[in-house]
């Protein structure tokens, strides 16, 4: 009998101790967070973030070389679009939580995009930018991973080597030239934004908690960037050649983007 109870009490010690000791995630934000675990271990997982990239021309859905009228009555077609997006973060009463290294080439092409991590917690708004900041925007393409939206590797990369800097917003293709806007859409239009200045910095209300994986639907409007411009005189824009123009797009930039 004393036998036995000596290996109890040897087992329940034993038991105590290791739970006393216990490692795991000690993290209240993670997902696998574990209230009894004394030691963190490096095993903390947190939500990730989707990005659904929803593109749009007008109301209907995004299509290349389809003919759409413009805010003037202008028939257009779009043959390329894409936007650098970046920066993107969650906002609470804490302040700001930024996602690592959250850079993506968006185009109609592709709808979903993995953004990163953020840790557990109610969060009221949500924002990134359409566009890149300074000292990335400025940094050598070359010096990116080759799998990184901003590296010279992307076969859609987009910089300026003359003006050192990314075109945040490209977009071209063909319209009606004519006065009266009754001809077909087959003379070009381009236009290519950048500069830090024109750089677009949005923030949404969106009071959600976070405590798994979550996408977050932004629908992006093409058609709106052009709301104002009169295609017939200002038929491209490469910013500096036509500042006027790049400027009136880029203010529209806030109406075209919606979260969904």
């Amino acid at each position: 009998m004393k036998t036995k109870l000596f290996i109890l009490a040897i087992t329940a010690a034993t038991f105590t101790i290791t739970s006393c000791n216990q490692d795991g995630c000690t993290d209240p934000a993670a997902i696998n967070y574990d209230a009894d675990a004394k030691d963190d271990d490096g095993s903390c997982t947190y939500p990730g973030v989707t990005l659904h990239f929803h593109s749009k021309m007008g109301t209907a859905d995004f299509a290349y070389d389809t003919e759409v009228t413009n805010w003037e009555g202008r028939k257009m077609k779009f043959t390329t679009a894409q936007v650098y997006l970046s920066n993107f973060f969650f906002h609470n009463d804490e302040g700001m939580t930024k996602i690592d290294d959250s850079y993506i080439l968006a185009k109609p092409g592709t709808m979903m995009y993995n953004l990163g991590e953020v840790p557990s917690a109610h969060y009221h708004g949500f924002g990134f930018s359409v566009g890149v900041d300074t000292v990335a925007n400025h940094a050598d393409p070359a010096s990116w991973p080759t799998d990184h939206a901003l590296s010279s590797n992307n076969p859609d990369h987009a910089f300026w080597s003359w003006n050192s800097g990314y075109i945040f917003i490209k977009v071209e293709g063909v319209m009606d030239s004519t006065a009266a806007m009754n001809g077909p859409a087959n003379a070009p239009f381009i236009y290519h934004i950048g500069t830090d200045n024109l750089r677009k910095d949005l923030m949404f209300t969106d009071h959600q908690e976070i405590d798994g994986d979550v996408t977050m639907h932004v629908e992006f409007d093409f058609l709106e960037l052009f709301n104002g411009i009169d295609l017939r005189t200002d038929p491209d824009s490469h910013t500096m050649n036509n500042m006027p123009a790049a400027m009136t797009l880029s203010n529209n930039v806030p109406n075209a983007v919606t979260l969904e």
